[in-house]
């Protein structure tokens, strides 16, 4: 099993036994807004595991881009968006930016 998946499912379990808050249950740690998602800020080695802090999407895609990952072909980082097209109806669309930090 990858470490990448082996990291998510640990924090899903922590997350489920309750041994761990859900991420919306706290604050992202750089804006503090509300987080959604938890970031494995060190990376997906087996001693950083458990290792996360509490991110919003948005910080999280900047933290991602930082590190040089979730990128596209061009090299962009990219989220996913919905947008409505001319009929009104909503679409799920991923789109690339250059973030500027």
């Amino acid at each position: 099993m990858k470490h990448k998946t082996k990291g998510h499912n640990r924090i899903r379990t922590e997350v489920n036994n309750g041994t761990r808050p859900k991420a919306s249950k706290l604050p992202c740690v750089d804006c503090g807004k509300r987080a959604l998602e938890y970031d494995h800020f060190l990376g997906y080695g087996e001693e950083n595991l458990s290792t996360v802090q509490p991110v919003c999407h948005s910080c999280h895609m900047k933290r991602t881009w930082k590190r040089g990952e979730n990128t596209g072909s061009r090299g962009h980082a990219y989220t996913y968006v919905t947008v409505e097209n001319l009929l009104g109806r909503r679409r799920r669309r991923r789109v690339s930016f250059i973030a500027s930090f």
